[in-house]
């Protein structure tokens, strides 16, 4: 392993909290009933995705624009990292490192400019820049080709299935991480290659595998 996608909410961003407060407003204010758990399992789908399976065919835009105006107005009181993920970022630093999200472009930057993240990424790929979308293969195989790295030489880390699938799908190593949306018996049956459920298993896990390919 040489390089490393990571997944933004719910793996390296504790934002469950600020998306469901998000995803309440919008639904009162579009007149959609309200389910946590429904929204919990759409984390990680683009907002047009979501916004058609809550609204019908032709709803995407309207919960795209109106949850970005709520998230944008939360996002910088309630947006933080998990602990120990920053010295994380830290020690993998000089190595290409990738961020595969649902976020839109605006909303990604938003974030990484709250979280002061900006230097640490190599390649990035958000629901604006045309690589389609998780659970497919394209957002994976775009940053791989921007940081000029094979899928086999990558582990895709993240808390949904449709991270898994992603990095399945791309020809990646996986490991999927528990403290996220996603309950660890879903991860599990995602069958990712590896799954932790603390950020110091998974920095472990991380530098074992970047000092056994060195050698």
């Amino acid at each position: 392993m040489s390089c490393i996608i990571f997944d933004f909410d719910g793996t390296l961003v504790d934002s469950v909290g600020v998306i469901l407060k998000s995803s309440e407003v919008t639904c009162r204010e579009l007149g959609i009933d309200y389910d946590p758990e429904l929204i919990r399992s759409l984390i990680g789908l683009p907002l047009l995705q979501t916004g058609e399976i809550l609204l019908g065919p032709g709803g995407g835009q309207a919960y795209f624009d109106t949850y970005s105006r709520s998230f944008l107005s939360l996002a910088g009181r309630e947006t933080k990292l998990f602990p120990g993920i920053r010295e994380l970022l830290d020690d993998l630093k000089g190595i290409p490192v990738a961020l595969v999200t649902a976020k839109s472009r605006i909303g990604l930057e938003a974030s990484l400019k709250i979280l002061n993240l900006e230097n640490y990424f190599t390649a990035v790929s958000t629901a604006s820049d045309g690589h389609g979308f998780k659970p497919e293969p394209g957002p994976a195989l775009a940053v791989l080709s921007q940081m000029e790295q094979a899928a086999q030489d990558a582990v895709f880390v993240g808390d949904s299935i449709f991270d898994i699938q992603c990095g399945q799908a791309a020809g990646t190593k996986t490991c999927a991480v528990s403290w996220g949306s996603t309950p660890r018996k879903s991860l599990a049956a995602a069958d990712p290659d590896y799954l932790v459920d603390k950020v110091e298993e998974l920095r472990k896990l991380l530098l074992k595998r970047l000092s056994a390919a060195r050698d």
